[in-house]
């Protein structure tokens, strides 16, 4: 199986590649880790003007009717420069769930907004306790011609900031996917903290009541919905933003590991031109999964240095050396 990009693959993500690399830099971490602000609303609109918040989107719904590995290719870009923005809840779980299942009335409505930028979605999925997602704990009674939930989601991505979310929950005919106005009645919104950085927020339906076109598809189609959103779901769980830096670190080898002494139990590192543009808590954090490969401990105090390579045109490598179990220190030197 051929997995090469394809021309039009690698102009997406070179493009993806120069407008978060120019957003997104140290300074502008600090600036945004300093502030109050969940997301950044300015990077977030000029990914709209360039259309790519549309690309997984289909065509008639307005967007450029791109698919998953074309996603893929702008999360990871993402991923690499930490750019604080929520492209998986609002365009891999919400927005695609939307354009693949919903009505002609919901994509008509939330779908135009996304590919603008003007609106964030998410989905609830998961729940304290919860074992198995397809089976949630939240339930959804039928009320007339609408429904009403009960129950709670944690973890939300962006709960707090959402336009609106969609919510997995079980009926008398298996589960079933939700759209619900996180300001209606009987929704209650609590912000989390995460250990990611990421926006969450804890959910809770007290007896929400939803109209009929709240429900996403048919209540017989309900389960393969539902299975397809946690899907994705899974996906995003594991290949969240620090897993995200991991991989892409690797793939671009902008760190390689060049040789090892068992006795000195240090580890050399080659870096390439390319970690001069890396966050520094990024190539920390492929430093530290380098020497956890190599098996060389890096639990505990971890003295990286503090500052890239310097910019002299030489090719320079960091020595990693594990002096204790739970002590590592490590320097810059010329190669």
């Amino acid at each position: 199986m051929d997995f090469t990009l394809t021309d039009d693959q690698r102009e997406l993500r070179d493009l993806a590649a120069r407008i978060l690399s120019d957003a997104v830099t140290d300074e502008s971490l600090k600036q945004f880790a300093a502030g109050t602000a969940s997301y950044d609303a300015g990077l977030w609109t000029t990914l709209a003007d360039a259309g790519l918040l549309g690309l997984a989107i289909s065509a008639d719904a307005g967007g450029l009717g791109l698919g998953m590995v074309e996603l893929g290719l702008l999360l990871e870009e993402q991923g690499r420069t930490l750019a604080p923005i929520p492209l998986t809840a609002t365009i891999a779980l919400g927005a695609v769930a939307i354009d693949r299942h919903g009505s002609a009335a919901q994509k008509e409505t939330w779908l135009p907004k996304v590919i603008a930028g003007q609106s964030i979605i998410t989905a609830a999925i998961e729940e304290v306790g919860g074992i198995d997602a397809m089976l949630p704990t939240t339930r959804a009674q039928s009320d007339g011609n609408g429904w009403r939930l009960s129950g709670a989601k944690v973890a939300v991505p962006y709960g707090a900031q959402a336009a609106a979310i969609l919510v997995t929950a079980m009926t008398v005919n298996g589960p079933a996917l939700f759209l619900v106005d996180p300001a209606g009645p009987g929704v209650r919104v609590d912000p989390q903290q995460s250990t990611s950085g990421e926006p969450q927020a804890l959910v809770t339906f007290d007896g929400a009541t939803l109209t009929g076109d709240a429900l996403i598809g048919s209540v017989e189609d309900g389960a393969a919905i539902v299975s397809d959103l946690v899907g994705r779901g899974r996906l995003r769980s594991r290949s969240g933003r620090s897993v995200s830096r991991l991989r892409r670190c690797d793939e671009r080898r902008n760190i390689r590991a060049t040789g090892s002494s068992s006795a000195r139990r240090s580890v050399r590192f080659r870096v390439s031109s390319n970690a001069r543009r890396m966050p520094l808590s990024m190539w920390r954090r492929c430093v530290q999964r380098r020497c956890s490969l190599r098996g060389n401990s890096m639990r505990g105090s971890c003295r990286l240095p503090m500052s890239r390579p310097p910019n002299t045109g030489r090719r320079w490598a960091v020595i990693v050396s594990s002096i204790q179990p739970s002590t590592c220190t490590a320097g810059w030197v010329p190669t």
